[in-house]
This record gives structure tokens, sequence and C-alpha cells, in this order.
């Protein structure tokens, strides 16, 4: 018999156990939807699958057939911008392979969904489906190329049951599903309930609600939420035996332990503390969540990855069922994200060489490494655990214009980046970016809402503007000058500077020491920081104050009198603490008769024991803090301190409130807000003097009003700064760095720009520094293209911390594009600037 005859021959023979196997496997994997259907539809399916072969559409049928990829060493290949890759000389028959590969998809689908993509995303959307990388940068359309992958699988009927998305926001995951339902419109089907799009926390969520009793958790635990954790940790360190043996710590700096060792799979029981009390408190947090059979966010990943790792089961389903993967921002995963991911893959190197994975990534925009997020994982990814991946580089920017793309690609451009593209915008020249040099960090904040009044004459919207800082506690400053100046905003995350908890918490103390009545300020300060006045203390104290018809102070002057009744009311150790803080506030009123606002602040908080709490608190996530923008808590007092000595240096120098000027109102509302706020301050004044029938005089009316008057100025400034933020919904949007990831604006103003901002380095070795200083470039190189148009670039010579004056030097960030030999086609300087101080 002829050779190719014999060939036909055994091919024909081999359809019936290809079509049996292939369909059922199909079924299996969720590619076909129905097992029953596949059982009485294998004659049909005969037909068909014959016909797939002839057309060379037999990659899902066939596929089992196919070699396993990667099971031998490969060398790593070249790739190019057009998203190609160069066939290897070990390689199978390369071309070969990939044009049995191609065929998966529905081609007039694919026409139809590549008519918005340019050529690279075309390539990438029908892409094999074997594991893909795609390196995108900022404004390249990553988002629009992953949701077009989806569709395409969907519109050539794959199973969106057998799809996984996985995104790192809520947010994201809701707008990919949006987007998802309009690409799918011309099919006139959607994905359903049936796709799988979400964060690595729900995804992993499902997976334990249908496997947790194979990891001992049970699928009907609770979920606690961070401040439901808070709550465990605060009651755990309020137990008799506990509280006794730990020294006073912020319950947040508990949990970012937790999370720590969680997202690293280290056993937190068994390891050696250095810090014995830490590890008496996460002991006790274990225990009882386990006793409330409740699960934390890092018990979702730790549960799930010793699941797919320990259960051969549960990691072939789940395999099986989610046959095609896509991961958005890799290189924000982290170890234990990593690793879930691989074994979702399969259970050996060659399955998961083979699986259907595509995942879009950013080495450059990865700023996330405070939270564990390892930009590494891209390139384990192409030379490790998917060595042989295909590779494709998205290197047009649809966002900036040329020069903005050119800056940042200066300043990106030193650091290492093997997969980084030569980036190119679809844009015109544009404007140059915009420097400025300001004699203080209040001087900036002035000219940069001049300049927003300014763009928005011109038709630029309060909402297409962002002012971008490095911590949270930078805010401030720009908050006081836009309320001022009637500009609307908001902040992105977190709270407003003035609803932060240290501000509130000294706030409270100045509230008490201007009236003494002020029971909601007394009560959330008695105890703050901790000293012995417990909840039982507390609630003692409230009832004595309404038995008695007295101010919560007065009742505590009583009990100096040794009167035996009020005696056996608090312990001695209650007793002992609620003395301390009426001497607190004694003291700190006599304090500020003669002296400022500033130095008044520094002493109440000295003597209160709030900034050796605050730092105690900030001592064991230093790192975190600093590295996330978050500001440690130290450095917001020391900033509502320098806010305090800045009201009083404008009351003393104009004779009225220079931030007490309400939004949009003219000056005789503002000369009618002044004598408001003085007649609210004798009035707070006069409060204090009289006190109650048996209460002793402080000082005397004159002195009160000529030195308590400017406090309760300030307080009501501050008052008055919070309530107004409020009105704006809409506006200029302030945020961190950190927080500005994903969004984008016409206008950016980068501020702060100094070398103690970008980068934040402190206490660091130098090897360590120089990893540090990779970062805070990234982290630069993000807040410059989150821009369409304009970009403002600003430093300044100082600022204030704790009252004192800091000098400052422009950011070697910044002064490395300066003197850049491109920098005069691409940076044109400010104007002259005035100082406001």
């Amino acid at each position: 018999m002829p050779a190719s005859s014999s060939k036909g021959l055994r091919c024909i023979a081999w359809i019936p156990c290809a079509i049996a196997h292939g369909v059922l496997a199909a079924a299996g994997s969720g590619q076909i939807r129905s097992k029953s259907f596949a059982a009485t539809s294998v004659r049909v399916h005969a037909r068909t699958v014959v016909a797939a072969f002839r057309r060379g559409r037999h990659q899902g049928v066939f596929n089992a057939r196919q070699k396993d990829e990667g099971s031998s060493p490969q060398k790593k290949q070249p790739v190019h911008q057009d998203g190609s890759r160069t066939a290897r000389a070990d390689d199978e028959p390369e071309k070969k392979r990939q044009d049995n590969a191609q065929a998966w998809y529905d081609i007039k689908a694919a026409k139809e969904l590549s008519s918005t993509l340019n050529e690279v995303q075309q390539n990438a959307m029908m892409a094999p489906l074997r594991p893909i990388l795609v390196s995108a940068g900022p404004g390249s359309g990553k988002t629009r190329l992953l949701i077009h992958r989806i569709a395409l699988m969907i519109a050539s009927e794959i199973d969106p049951a057998s799809i996984l998305a996985v995104t790192f926001t809520n947010k994201a995951a809701n707008e990919m599903k949006s987007r998802l339902v309009n690409a799918l419109q011309p099919w006139e089907t959607t994905a359903g309930p049936r796709l799988t799009i979400g964060t690595f926390h729900s995804f992993c969520l499902r997976i334990l609600r249908r496997y947790g009793t194979r990891v001992g958790i049970g699928n009907n635990f609770d979920i606690v939420d961070t401040e439901d954790a808070k709550s465990i940790i605060k009651e755990i360190t309020a137990r008799p035996g506990i509280r006794e043996r730990i020294a006073a710590r912020d319950p947040k700096d508990y949990l970012q332990l937790i999370s720590k060792h969680k997202a690293e799979m280290i056993d937190m029981l068994s390891q050696d503390w250095s810090d014995p009390s830490a590890k008496l408190v996460l002991e006790a947090y274990e225990k009882e969540l386990r006793l409330q059979n409740k699960c934390d966010f890092d018990d979702l990943l730790m549960f799930t990855k010793r699941l797919l790792k320990n259960d051969v089961f549960a990691r072939e389903d789940l395999s099986k069922q989610y046959a095609h993967i896509l991961v958005d921002e890799w290189q924000d995963t982290n170890s234990i994200q990593y690793e879930i991911i691989v074994l979702l893959c399969g259970s050996t190197k060659s399955q998961v060489r083979a699986k259907s994975i595509f995942v879009v990534s950013d080495i450059d925009q990865s700023i996330y490494a405070f939270r564990g997020a390892m930009p590494e994982n891209v390139m384990r990814f192409s030379e490790t655990d998917f060595r042989g991946c295909d590779v494709y580089k998205l290197v047009k920017n649809y966002r900036s214009t040329a020069t903005i793309v050119t800056a940042s690609k200066l300043l990106i451009s030193e650091n290492k980046n093997e997969l980084r593209g030569d980036f190119e915008s679809l844009k015109g020249n544009g404007n140059k970016v915009r420097v400025g040099k300001f004699p203080s960090d209040y001087a900036e904040a002035s000219f940069l809402c001049e300049e927003a009044i300014r763009l928005h004459a011109k038709g630029i919207p309060w909402s297409e503007m962002a002012v971008i800082y490095r911590t949270n506690i930078q805010s401030r400053v720009f908050e006081q000058e836009m309320l001022s100046s009637g500009i609307p905003h908001h902040v992105v995350g977190g709270f407003r500077f003035y609803s932060r908890k240290e501000v509130r918490d000294v706030l409270a103390y100045l509230k008490v020491m201007v009236n003494r009545e002020d029971r909601t300020a007394f009560y959330r300060v008695v105890n703050v920081p901790p000293r012995g006045v417990g909840p039982v203390a507390v609630k003692k104290l409230q009832e004595l104050s309404l038995e008695l018809d007295r101010s919560p102070l007065s009742v505590i002057d009583l009990l100096a009198t040794n009167d035996p009744a009020l005696d056996r009311a608090f312990t001695r150790n209650a007793a002992r603490g609620l003395l301390e803080f009426k001497c607190i506030i004694d003291e700190s009123v006599d304090f500020a008769f003669k002296n400022e606002l500033g130095p008044t602040l520094s002493f109440l908080v000295d003597k209160s024991g709030y900034s050796q709490f605050t730092a105690n608190q900030d001592a064991s996530a230093k790192s975190d803090q600093k590295q996330s923008g978050e500001g440690m808590k130290m450095d917001v007092v020391g900033e509502f301190i320098s806010a305090a000595g800045a009201f009083n240096s404008s009351a003393v120098a104009l004779g009225t409130h220079v931030l007490g000027s309400r939004p949009g109102r003219g000056a005789e509302d503002r000369a009618t807000d002044s004598v408001d706020s003085e007649q609210g301050s004798i009035k707070a004044a006069s409060v204090i003097e009289r006190g109650s029938e048996d209460e002793p005089i402080v000082g005397n009316a004159t002195s009160l009003e000529t030195s308590l008057s400017p406090l309760a100025g300030f307080i009501e400034e501050c008052t008055l700064l919070d309530v107004d933020a409020e009105a704006f919904r809409d506006g200029i949007t302030l945020t961190t760095a950190h927080r500005s990831k994903g969004l984008e604006f016409d206008v950016v103003f980068v501020t702060g720009c100094t070398d103690s901002h970008f980068p934040m380095l402190f206490g660091l070795e130098p090897r360590e520094e120089e990893e540090k200083v990779e970062d805070e470039r990234r982290l630069l190189y993000v807040a410059m293209t989150r821009t369409r148009e304009r970009l403002y670039m600003f430093y300044f010579e100082s600022h204030f911390r704790f009252g004192r004056k800091i000098p400052c030097l422009q950011s070697r960030f910044l002064q490395f594009l300066m003197q850049a030999p491109k920098s005069r086609d691409l940076f044109a300087p400010g104007p002259g600037f005035r100082s406001r101080l």
C-alpha cells in the first residue's frame, strides 16, 4: 500500500477515538456546555470534527495529541516591537505549530473586533491559546486589548464558564464587565453570570466556598473586613493578662504584621519573634478568628494556595474548569498570588507551559512594593514558569502628547527593564512641561490655585485637573488654599487632612482647653493615649456627670478633693488617669496664656504623651507607611502644628482670619466672618472663665480673651475647612502618586518635587537605597504619565514641620531631566513666583 494511503487510513481510524476523547474532554473543561449533550452528540460531532480537521481548525479537540510545550530547556527568544517573536533553532517546527494553533477564533468576529485595534493589539488578541505576556506602556490600550481578547473567545463559542479574568480592584472588574457587554453587542450575546471576572480575593472566596472543608475552615465562614479586624485586635489588647504585657500600638500595625506573614506563608506562631508582645497578640487573633469561624482577606489567599498545593483533586478540577486565564497588572502580583495562578495552570511543568494564560504588565508602573508586589514576577513568568511564552509590546501611546511621552521616557530609561518598548505618542508635541520653583509649599499652593483658575477660565473643567503629591499630609496646604479661593476639589482615598484621626485627636484636646463643657471632645481623648481610664471608668464618669449636673472635668476636680463617694467609684488606676488628664489640660491652658499657637500645640502633644504615642505607632510600620504615601502619624501631627503656626502668623499680620474666608464669598461676607469668629472666641473664653458654680476660676476674662481667642479661632477655622470640603463632590482631584495610578486628566500638577519627597529615602542601607531609588523613580513616572495635555512639575525651597522651617533641595530626578540634552525642547521654566510668607 502506498505510504500516503497508509497514512490516510491511520488518520481515519483514529478519528472516532479523537471524537469521543475530545468531545468529552471539552465538556469536562467547560468548552462544551453540557456533558449530557456531549454524551449524546458524538455521532453528530463526527462530521463537524472531520470538517474542522480539513479546515485546520482542530485546536480544541486535538489538543491532547499535541506535544507538550516547554518540556525541554528553551533559549530566550528575541521579541520584536510588532509583537512577533523569532523562531528558535531548537524549537519543533515553529511555524507549523503556530499555524495549527491560530485558527481557534472565529475569523468574522476577529475582523469585527480588530477595527479599533492597532496591528500589535490585533496580533495579541488573536494570539494562540497558550502563555502570552503583553508588556504595555501607559496609555497604550491594554484594557481594550484584554476586553477584546475575552470578547473574541466568547464570540468564537468558547464557554464563558471556562474563562477567568483577574484584576486588582473591584472598580476595574466592574469597568471590565461593562465594557465587555458593549464589545459583545454585535453578536447579541453576553458573558452572563458564567464568566468569572473579579479580584484575587473575590476569586479565592469563590473557591473556598466550594472547597473550604478540604482545608479545615468549612464553606460557611464569615469575612472579616479591615475595620472588624481592627476591632478584634483592640478587644484582644484590652484583655487582662495581655494588656499588661504589651506596649501601646495601633491595631493597624498588628494587621500589617499579620498580612506580611500570611502573604509569605510564614508560620507566625512558630517564629522566633524579636517582639514577644507581637506574638502574643497575633496568636490570640488567629485563635479568635477560628473560634468565630471567620477569615480575613489574607486568609482567602493563604487557604486557597494551601488547597491548590496540597489537594490534587481540587487543583485538577479547577484547572479544567478555568481553561483560559487572563490577569491584568501582572507586575502588581505578590508571591502568593503568583503561585495561585501557576497552580491553577496544572500539576506538571508541561501542563503549565501549555496553558491558555494571557497576562498584561508594565514593570515601569510597579509601585506597590510596600504591599508585597513583586515586579520580578514579570520576568519570572517569561523566563521560568512559562518559558517560551509569546511576548507582545504595546508601544503606541494614545493618551499623552509627544512631549510628555518623551519626558517620562527620559526619566524611566534610568531603570533597567528588558521588556520596555520604544514608546511613541500618536498626538502632536503639545505644550512643554512647565517647571516651577517656589520659596515655600504655601507659595507653591498659591500659584497652583491661580494657574488652575486661569485654565478653568479658558474652558478646562475642574474635573480634568489633578494635583499629585508624595504623601497624604501634603494635601493640607492645597485643601486650605482651594477652600480660600473657592475652588471645588476632592481628595482621592483616605481622609481629608482635617479628618485624619491624629488631627481630630489633637483638635479634641484643644476644644477641651477652650470649652471645659465640651463632653464629646473630652470623652474622645480622656484615654488617648491610654492612661488607665477604661470603658467602665468612662461609663461611671458619664453617670456621675449627669447625676451631679457637672462637666466631666469638674467631677474630676471633686475627685481631687478625696471625696469618699468618688474614691469608691473608680479604681486607683482609673482615678490616677483622670487626674493626670485634668493636669494636662490645666497646664496646657496656662502655657497658652504666654505663648503662640504653634508652641502651645507642641507643648500639648508632648505633655499629653501623644507625640510618643504616635511615634510608637509609627515605629513598627515605618517602612510600609513611608513607601505607601500614607504618611507617618507623627508627621500628620507635625503638619497640624505647622498649620497652627501659619494661622497665628496670618492673624497677627492681618488682624483677621486669613484662612477664614469662605469659598465663593465676597469681602463683606468675609468681614462678617471675622466679627463672628471674634465673638465666638470671646464666648468660648467666657465659658472657660465662668465654669461651674463651685469650679475654680482659671485665669481672668481679659487674659483669656487675649490669650485663647487665637486658639478658639483656629479651632473654628479647622471645623469650617472640614465642613466646607464636604460640599465638593466634584472638582480638582487631590491624590497621592500611589492612588493616581489608573487615572488620567487633561492637566496634572506634580507637586513637592524635592529630594525629600521624590525620592523619599529614610534610614536605608546603601544597597537598599539603590533599590528604593528605582521604586521612587517609577512612582514619579506614574505621576507624570497621568496627563493628556499639560504637565506641571513644582518644587519648593522650604516647608514647615513642627513649626520649624526646613530647607529643601530640588529632586535629583527633576534635576536629571532638566540637565538632559533634550531638556530645552521638553521643559519650560515657570514665571517668577512670589511667596505668601
